[in-house]
């Protein structure tokens, strides 16, 4: 399928402030998450903002479809980081 200039550009910002900027910040969380710790305030304001940034991403996976796999790895990502953050602030209230 061929991508129209205006979807190409939003693409290309879009891949590279996940490279840059959205990944590597989420993979920290995922080990961060993963080793039983708490997610700070900052980390929540940046899985508020991923998710706000989100809302666009469906229409654009409409138009191109191609984007499909890559968005279920990101969401899932960000999915894990969110439960296990969850199942974290749980574990802590138990025993507190």
């Amino acid at each position: 399928m061929t991508m129209s200039k205006k979807d190409l550009g939003i693409a290309m910002v879009m891949l590279q402030h996940l490279n840059e900027q959205r990944l590597p910040y989420a993979l920290k969380l995922k080990d961060s998450v993963d080793n039983g710790e708490l997610l700070t305030d900052y980390d929540r304001e940046f899985l508020k903002e991923a998710a706000e940034e989100a809302r666009f991403i469906p229409t654009l996976l409409e138009r191109q479809p191609q984007f499909k796999p890559l968005a279920h790895q990101v969401f899932s990502l960000f999915e894990h980081i969110t439960a296990k953050a969850l199942e974290n602030e749980k574990a802590i209230t138990k025993k507190g």
